[in-house]
């Protein structure tokens, strides 16, 4: 059975999200929804130079702002431990941590923050402060920047460039993309909370809550428990919220500053210089192939832009080394420094970019060769192994995909000449291309509460940005339980709970699977201990044996031995010891 048929099989049906309900009755709570006692708002404001220097700043009118509480910059933070050297600034690897110098570095950095009774106060307020700047030359242009940043090798090169360079196809392009941001449906925002000298609590939006805990407990020399960490509904991610972003740490300065629970929201157009970007990129492929097809090397370089405080280099070479058996390549990088906020990773990062060359470079090749596009990549996909490494590969599906994709769109019928269909004033073309992604993993945990009347709830740290993580753990311990969908409550992004990794390179519900299937054999076992008091049956009974339902716990082999859940827990021998399964 194919990949397709699995999953077919698997969901027969549609059904609805754990999380779905309350996201659209507004149950749910987004960051900046909650509401803390007695809180103050923030606003930053950011410079309005790419470059230079800031030789003073006027916030006296603002000062005088009714419900203005305070104003902080760069004269009067308060002192964060982890950042009070130079030395532990470059350990935070914060990038540009807030407030922390006079130099500026691109167009919207923060360079202070008014701090106010209302939003409508501080945002007034803020429109007030005054900036004087010596300003610099500054490049903000990729495009321009790019041609005198030199190329390096990335990564081993495989084969010889001089055995193919007289091929009889060759393919010699260059591409260009422009920067791409995320501004998911939810804007970034921090409630910062200091509950005690040494206690803070956070409502963050971000895709890894003991990520943004660990962090901040070594920045305020902290125990991590001392820091709780809430992002239990966010609003879309794509990897906006995977690195702390400056706000962060302002809203926490803000709190400390006034000692009151502080909100911080980026407006949207602020999102655009705060919360990363995909880089604009350069690539140039030459590509070569015999006359039969078969792929006989490949120069893949890349070139992306980056701060000029920090380096992000996007990865974009690294797909040529994936997908197709390439007895020849080499691949060279650069990145260019520009008066711009650091870029970040974003949904299939570096990979996305980088496929889209190699594609279009395929694609333009099987013209060249006169051959169908869907034949090419067939006969040049590396089906057994990973052709750097030589392992084998888990699970390698592309070659089914490619062909049902084909049958389903009625691909081998197609008019394959460009401009052949016509549709009023439209033209109408098929195209594909292919793609690939590692199933990457990390160390997550999960744990299991029982409730007296059957339910469970299946605990993590792991945030859900959208992707359906909640929905899938309760498939999960569906399955291996076998206890009621209905009756299995989700709970997760909570520093409290068990921790797990950033939601992030498609690896979070793959990590935190196992730990709720492990999570989830365990409770059976354990129940099935403490029924076993009740009849010897249920003694060492193998795993695959127990069943369990809505009311209690029986065996296969044994069906008609049940034991309810309420009288177990009735006679105080199950719930009180069973409490809290993890793994």
């Amino acid at each position: 059975m194919g990949l397709i048929e699995l999953i077919k099989d698997k969901f027969k049906k549609p059904e609805g999200r754990v999380e779905g309900v309350d996201k659209v009755t507004g149950k749910g709570k987004y960051a900046a929804e909650y509401e803390v006692k007695n809180m103050a708002y923030a606003v930053l404001v950011g410079s309005t130079v790419p470059t230079g220097s800031i030789q003073s700043i006027l916030v006296d009118k603002a000062k005088e702002v009714e419900g203005v509480l305070d104003i902080i910059t760069h004269l009067n933070k308060p002192i964060v431990p982890g950042l009070s050297t130079e030395e532990k600034i470059k350990e935070a690897k914060l990038g540009l941590p807030v407030f922390h110098t006079d130099k500026v570095y691109f167009k919207g950095q923060p360079i202070a923050m008014v701090i106010a009774e209302t939003l409508e106060d501080a945002t007034f307020a803020a429109s007030l402060i005054e900036t004087e700047y010596q300003k610099g030359s500054f490049s903000v242009d990729f495009d321009s920047a790019k041609e005198s940043v030199p190329l390096k090798p990335e990564g081993k090169e495989r084969g010889s460039q001089d055995s193919w360079r007289n091929s009889q196809f060759i393919i010699d392009q260059q591409y260009n993309i422009k920067a791409d941001v995320h501004n998911p449906m939810e804007m970034h925002a921090t409630i910062a909370h200091w509950t005690g000298n040494d206690t803070l609590r956070l409502y963050d939006k971000n895709q890894g809550v003991n990520n943004v805990q660990k962090t901040f407990a070594k920045l305020w020399a902290l125990p991590e428990k001392n820091i709780e960490v809430f992002s239990e509904f966010v609003g879309g991610g794509f990897g906006s919220g995977l690195r702390i972003w400056p706000h962060v740490l302002a809203s926490i300065m803000a709190s400390k500053q006034v000692n009151r629970p502080v909100k911080l929201m980026l407006t949207r157009p602020q999102m655009f210089a705060g919360t990363g970007y995909r880089p604009a990129s350069w690539q140039r492929i030459r590509l070569g192939s015999d006359v039969s097809g078969n792929l006989l090397g490949i120069l893949h370089q890349a070139k992306n832009g980056t701060s000029v405080y920090e380096n992000f280099n996007d990865g974009i070479t690294r797909v040529s080394r994936l997908i197709y058996k390439l007895p020849n390549l080499k691949a060279e990088a650069a990145i260019v420094p520009l008066n711009l906020s650091t870029p970040t990773w974003m949904r299939g990062p570096g990979d996305c970019t980088g496929v889209f060359a190699l594609e279009s470079a395929v694609d333009e090749l099987s013209y060249q060769l006169k051959m169908d596009p869907v034949k090419l990549r067939l006969k040049n996909i590396s089906l057994e192994k990973h052709p750097d490494s030589g392992l084998p590969w888990s699970t390698h599906f592309l070659d089914e995909g490619i062909r049902k994709g084909a049958k389903m769109i009625g691909w081998h019928s197609r008019k394959a000449i460009p401009k052949s269909s016509v549709d009023g004033d439209w033209y109408i073309g098929y195209g594909m291309a292919v793609g690939m992604w590692n199933a990457g993993r990390q160390e997550a945990k999960a744990a299991i509460i029982m409730h007296k009347d059957g339910s469970i709830t299946v605990q993590t740290a792991m945030t859900d940005i959208g992707t359906g993580t909640g929905t899938g753990m309760q498939n999960i311990a569906h399955e291996i339980t076998g206890i009621s969908k209905n009756k299995i409550n989700i709970e997760l992004g909570n520093s409290t709970l068990p921790p797990a990794p950033s939601q992030g390179g498609s690896t979070g519900l793959s990590s935190v699977s196992g730990a709720v299937h492990d999570a989830s054999n365990q409770l059976k076992l354990k129940l099935a201990d403490y029924a076993s008091s009740v009849n010897q049956n249920f003694k060492n009974a193998a795993l695959e044996n127990i069943i369990l339902s809505d009311e209690g716990i029986s065996l296969k082999d044994k069906s008609v031995i049940f034991v309810a859940y309420k009288e177990e827990a009735e006679k105080d021998k199950l719930l009180s010891q069973i409490y809290d399964v993890k793994d």
